[in-house]
């Protein structure tokens, strides 16, 4: 799987797909998935929406859920098995793509295959998402454990994705260092 995933890599990663990937995920987040948010939170005192969290107890969780009312949860269900899906798949090839390119570029050798982390991102969300479908479908009934479990695997999604991204930002800037001192040295 690994040998598959790095030649795929190997084969896409041009800067013309990490545009056209760039240009999608920007259009998923700041115009679809807002787009989306605003009919879940239509008429409703809240404009949390529970992916988005960092964190939250049981409580907070069903408070929310129960202030989206039937309509809300069921276009929350509905942009969970598409939207968010479709946006998962883009940021993960997109961050894929970034570090395939950040490991060919760095200027020692990595051992540990950085690129191959993205997938696993996929993985989070597809739990994630099929927690919160569990808990959205069986309300108004109080799965308090999973409600916790929920909030956990949001977390630790939030954390692995902001160290993921911070790494990718240090290495950026250990190539940019690196050919700023080769142009000085013509």
């Amino acid at each position: 799987m690994e040998k598959l995933y790095t030649r795929l890599l190997k084969q896409h990663c041009t800067l013309s797909n990490m545009i056209v990937l760039l240009l999608l995920n920007l259009i998923m987040a700041f115009i679809i998935l807002p787009e989306a948010a605003t009919s879940i939170i239509t008429g409703t005192k809240t404009i949390k929406i529970i992916e988005y969290s960092f964190f939250y107890s049981p409580i907070e969780f069903y408070q929310i859920i129960n202030n989206y009312g039937a309509i809300g949860r069921s276009n929350y269900s509905f942009i969970l098995l598409t939207a968010d899906l479709f946006f998962a798949i883009l940021y993960v090839l997109l961050l894929s793509f970034l570090a395939y390119t950040m490991t060919q570029r760095l200027p020692f050798q990595v051992k540990f295959k950085f690129y191959l982390l993205p997938p696993f991102f996929i993985i989070l969300e597809l739990i994630e998402n099929s927690c919160l479908l569990f808990l959205l479908y069986s309300f108004p009934l109080k799965y308090l454990f999973w409600a916790k479990l929920l909030s956990l695997i949001t977390t630790a999604k939030w954390i692995i994705l902001i160290s993921f991204c911070s790494l990718l930002f240090v290495g950026l800037i250990i190539i940019l260092y690196r050919q700023r001192g080769k142009l000085l040295k013509i």
